[in-house]
């Protein structure tokens, strides 16, 4: 990095002439150094650029869910989860998490927190998940009797009057 800063002020010819001459070796060879060198930052630069690839919902309930009438069921949330037919909503999501003592704080999205949800989910007893899917099939966009489940009838009637608050503040 510090060569090409003394390139950039000092012109490329003018560096490689000087190094050539304290390495006592042909410019030839410090060319085919600084490109190697170049090379090898831009190697690392865009390896650090890529996008880290979300695994599938098959790929988290599998990892997650140890047996396979739990992983139906896991699978089948997951998919509801997707298309926000169960916690339909990021602020349920983090209550979700922290009701089940999962740090949902720093989350920004309801993406980010589906392998979370995935774990939780999969740590369920098999019964509960049932009732879950089964609320969740039956409620369609009406997810009030879901959500008190999951978060108990307390916190769920404190965050529906807080998002009730929170809409009137908005005008709607």
């Amino acid at each position: 990095m510090q060569v090409l800063l003394l390139v950039a002020f000092n012109g490329r010819q003018r560096v490689l002439q000087e190094l050539a001459r304290i390495e006592d070796v042909d410019i030839a060879v410090v060319e085919r150094e600084l490109e190697q060198i170049r090379n090898s930052i831009k190697t690392r630069t865009a390896s650090k650029r890529r996008v880290r690839q979300r695994k599938s919902v098959g790929e988290l309930v599998r990892d997650a869910a140890a047996s396979d009438d739990v992983r139906s069921v896991v699978e089948e949330l997951a998919f509801a989860y997707e298309g926000k037919g169960f916690l339909p909503d990021l602020w349920r999501v983090r209550q979700f998490l922290e009701s089940h003592g999962i740090e949902a704080s720093k989350i920004r999205s309801r993406g980010d927190a589906l392998p979370k949800v995935v774990r939780v989910l999969s740590t369920l007893p098999c019964g509960d998940l049932e009732q879950f899917a089964a609320q969740s099939r039956e409620s369609g966009n009406d997810l009030s009797i879901l959500t008190d489940h999951i978060l108990g009838p307390t916190e769920a009637g404190l965050s529906r009057r807080a998002a009730n608050s929170r809409s009137a503040a908005r005008g709607g």
